[in-house]
């Protein structure tokens, strides 16, 4: 018997080599997408940017997934065809202005450059206001937290400081028992204290009238304001969850005339289940 026909050549293990190979890629279909580079494009186009470069202070102009929820103090009213506190574009340009900074408002300075303005009480009798974005993932992955970016900025010194403070669930109620995420204060609460601040109008674009924010944060690390764990799960696929910002009061609740804070700049970029250990 000739042993060479069942002996394998170098030429045959090259051909069988690539035959399988070329067996395992036609194969993987869909399922390349989980290696690092489908993870890195996934958190690419799941990364979000919002600028309010389209808003005009007015409902129609909000960003894509964004909305209020609010009331008028004096009734009760909630934000919607009964009740429109809304009240346009607010422009600094040094020193008096007749542009009352209430309400829901764009903040500016002319510059082609806008933030989502917020005063509660004042002409737009406005209490109780949240904004939200919300957060779908299209993804393949689940999602197990966010890495959040922002900026609270300065445009009208009132009496009262009041504070902006982000949190996070996956419905549109029950935020109430939560600890906030960031609580970022006036930008300018040293000048508040221990009296009154003057009533201004200021540029929120510049640094002292400005608190650049950063924040990671997973799902299971949030707690109650009690300290327990908020218990909030991954966002799967397909799922939906909201960050929510909330115009609160600060540390002076004395005085009438609150002051005029913007949020502005938001980056929003998920963190996967593959991202941590």
């Amino acid at each position: 018997m000739n042993s060479d026909r069942y002996a394998a050549t170098p030429l045959a293990c090259i051909l069988l080599l690539a035959g399988i190979l070329l067996l395992t890629t036609s194969c993987a279909g869909p399922f390349d997408s989980l290696g690092s580079g489908g993870l890195a494009d996934a958190r690419e186009r799941s990364t979000v940017y919002i600028d309010f470069s389209e808003y005009r202070g007015s409902r129609d102009t909000m960003p894509a997934n964004m909305f209020v929820t609010g009331s008028r103090d004096s009734d009760g009213e909630p934000i919607g065809s009964g009740y429109d506190p809304f009240t346009g574009v607010h422009l600094y340009a040094g020193g008096a202005t007749s542009d009352t900074f209430d309400g829901l408002g764009a903040y500016t300075a002319g510059d082609d450059r806008y933030a989502f303005g917020i005063r509660e009480r004042g002409a737009a009798d406005l209490r109780d206001l949240r904004l939200f974005y919300e957060f779908t993932n299209t993804t393949e992955y689940t999602i197990i937290g966010f890495e959040v970016s922002y900026a609270v900025e300065l445009w009208y010194h009132g009496q009262r400081d009041n504070q902006i403070r982000l949190k996070y669930f996956p419905y549109t109620t029950g935020f109430g028992d939560l600890a906030d995420i960031i609580a970022t204060p006036n930008p300018r609460l040293p000048d508040f204290l221990p009296a009154y601040g003057p009533d201004s109008f200021l540029d929120g674009r510049h640094t002292e009238n400005r608190i650049a924010e950063q924040q990671r944060f997973l799902f299971r690390e949030l707690q109650k304001t009690s300290g327990a764990a908020a218990g909030i799960s991954p966002l799967y696929p397909g799922e939906t969850g909201y960050l929510r910002w909330q115009y609160s009061n600060g540390e002076i609740t004395t005085g009438t005339r609150r002051s005029g804070l913007a949020i502005a700049s938001i980056q929003i970029t998920p963190i996967f289940r593959e991202d941590t250990p």
